[in-house]
């Protein structure tokens, strides 16, 4: 049996200059030009789209718009004691811009269904209703590389009262301090 091998052609981000995206399944034989993007960095967030030439080189674009990682907190409404999720999210703003990431609530609330952002849940369905938008109000967002975690490399329990004190109430955040 022989061994096969294969290559794969990737891009460098033209932001920050990390690996990139994977390209080469946008080469083609008939040698078309291929439009693609925008496509995010994984590292810095940087956007760019590009093109593949007729001689399957890639024509790169930067862009000024930025991804960027957030923590999310979300509230469950109505019910007797209130049901809090904290969601890895994302947020977009122009590259050096601080933002509050304006629209967040009509996404968590009426855009999209909660089982798009809760992975593991197969179905959600309440009074005959499997698409339950506005099931959950959105309350804040915050980038999730807030200076707490670039100090420890991860979120803790502790770190969840210190970044979303309403979730515990005014009296478990004195108990931190």
């Amino acid at each position: 049996m022989k061994a096969r091998t294969y290559t794969q052609t990737y891009i460098h981000c033209p932001h920050c200059g990390e690996k990139g995206s994977r390209v080469d399944h946008l080469f083609s034989d008939a040698h078309k030009p291929v439009s693609f993007g925008p496509w995010y960095c994984d590292s810095c967030g940087g956007s760019y789209r590009g093109k593949v030439l007729n001689d399957n080189s890639v024509d790169l674009e930067l862009l000024d718009q930025q991804k960027v990682d957030t923590l999310d907190l979300l509230i469950l409404l109505p019910q007797e004691k209130p049901v809090y999720f904290v969601i890895k999210g994302m947020g977009f703003r122009k590259i050096g811009e601080r933002t509050d990431f304006d629209g967040k609530d009509f996404f968590y609330e009426s855009h999209s269904c909660p089982t798009n952002w809760l992975r593991q849940i197969e179905r959600l369905v309440i009074e005959n209703d499997d698409d339950p938008h506005g099931l959950l109000r959105f309350v804040r967002s915050i980038e999730s590389a807030s200076a707490v975690m670039q100090e420890q490399g991860n979120f803790s329990e502790a770190d969840v009262f210190k970044t979303f004190p309403e979730i515990f109430g005014a009296a478990a955040e004195k108990e931190l301090q």
